[in-house]
């Protein structure tokens, strides 16, 4: 029987990469070099950028890994369980577990979040790639779920549980109490909040909410689309 062993490349991003997060949660990313990290992972600083240009080529790295083991944990909750909030809940404590090693560090990115010309930002060009991913995640989860909300709002729900998911992460990264118990709180409370308003959202009297949460939607997506797609919205 034959074993798949890591590639050389492989294996030498991965020590890149553990140098790299090591560095910027004791040193801060701004002030962490590329010959910094050379040195850590024991390569020489060509070797390093071989495989890394850039700091922001770490990180986008970073990412995309992260996203790889949301997959792979997704289809195991789904494996087992069918109710939405319940994999929702799983899924986003699986992220808050990837992230507490890197949560000091998580959060100096966080901060770039609103400035969309920052490649790392979450709502930028560069990571549009790996948002949709994430978005199309959340879509595969709602597929093979029991949530049933209107056929108006059923094309959205996907990148409205993302941008819900964004804001739990921030809130998460400035969370205080002992163990994030805070964020777990906010967590149950939210989406027990949310599934009980998408639940009516077949009654007749909420036609105009469902449209006005699609229009908040569209607004979001016109600030990463193109310069012209907000106007396409309004008209």
């Amino acid at each position: 029987m034959t074993t798949n062993k890591p590639k050389k490349s492989d294996i030498s991003k991965e020590k890149i990469l553990k140098a790299s997060l090591e560095l910027f949660q004791v040193h801060g990313y701004e002030q962490t070099t590329m010959r910094a990290i050379a040195e850590k992972a024991n390569m020489s600083l060509g070797a390093a950028y071989y495989y890394f240009k850039t700091k922001d080529e770490l990180v986008l790295h970073y990412y995309a890994e992260s996203s790889k083991e949301v997959e792979h944990r997704l289809g195991e909750i789904l494996a087992k369980e069918s109710d939405y909030k319940t994999c929702f809940k799983l899924l986003l404590q699986f992220k808050h577990e990837q992230l507490l090693p890197v949560r000091s560090f998580f959060g100096v990115l966080v901060q770039q979040a609103g400035n969309l010309q920052n490649p790392l930002s979450p709502f930028s060009s560069s990571t549009k790639e790996l948002r949709d991913e994430a978005i199309g995640q959340i879509e595969y989860l709602i597929e093979n779920s029991n949530l049933k909300v209107h056929k108006v709002l059923r094309p959205h729900m996907a990148k409205l549980f993302w941008l819900y998911q964004m804001g739990i992460v921030l809130y998460w990264i400035n969370d205080t109490s002992h163990e994030q118990v805070r964020t777990n709180r906010l967590i149950d409370l939210s989406l027990e909040l949310i599934l009980t308003a998408l639940s009516m959202s077949n009654l007749p009297l909420m036609g105009q909410i469902n449209k006005s949460l699609v229009k908040v939607v569209q607004l979001v997506e016109s600030c990463t689309a193109t310069p012209n797609l907000e106007e396409q919205h309004d008209a």
